[in-house]
């Protein structure tokens, strides 16, 4: 029977596996709790805490530690630092997706810097596809359309969009041209 932890060496008082592929390494609850600030730290995003943490949790190995216990508490820091990284990705994205954009030719509060060109974007939606109580096919092409607006605009390094425009454009009795294009600029604080 385990009666140490296999990260510190101290005395069990709770038994929580390491990795579910290694059920016979048991931590003590003070391992576990460490653990668990990795965890908390990549979930709020906090790179700072979650080095902190993670140092932490490693300096807690004695000389009993075996290799497969170290092995496995860098999976653990590794998984949750791809965590981190996602979330930090995840949340440039949707900060990315709150440019302001402005169907005027200025963002209030804020001064234009840098003009870094016009982008747009075209889609034909099916005009049969519009069915009451749906979202309709138009305003899924508008969305569908900033969204590549945006993705040029970055690629531009545009902070914003100005001189936005949407206009649709029937092409025939069954289709419907849907086409969205701004101006991509840099803008400051005033």
């Amino acid at each position: 029977m385990i009666t140490k932890c296999s990260i510190c060496g101290g005395k069990l008082d709770a038994l929580f596996p390491l990795l579910a592929q290694h059920p016979q390494h048991k931590i003590c609850s003070t391992c576990s709790i460490q653990k668990s600030y990795i965890v908390d730290a990549a979930n709020r995003n906090d790179s700072k805490a979650f080095q902190e943490a993670s140092e932490a949790f490693l300096a807690r190995t004695y000389v009993g530690t075996t290799d497969e216990v170290k092995a496995d508490m860098n999976v653990i820091i590794k998984r949750f630092q791809g965590m981190l990284l996602q979330n930090e990705e995840q949340d440039q994205d949707s900060r990315f997706n709150e440019l302001p954009t402005t169907a005027s030719d200025h963002v209030e509060g804020h001064r234009i810097t840098k003009y870094c060109g016009t982008v747009g974007s075209n889609a034909a939606v099916l005009i049969d596809a519009i069915q009451p109580g749906r979202e309709s096919s138009p305003h899924i092409a508008k969305l569908n359309n900033r969204q590549q607006m945006l993705t040029q605009a970055r690629a531009l390094g545009a902070n914003a969009l100005i001189n936005c425009t949407v206009t649709y454009t029937p092409l025939n009795a069954k289709y419907l041209l849907v086409t969205s294009s701004a101006d991509a600029v840099i803008v400051e604080r005033a």
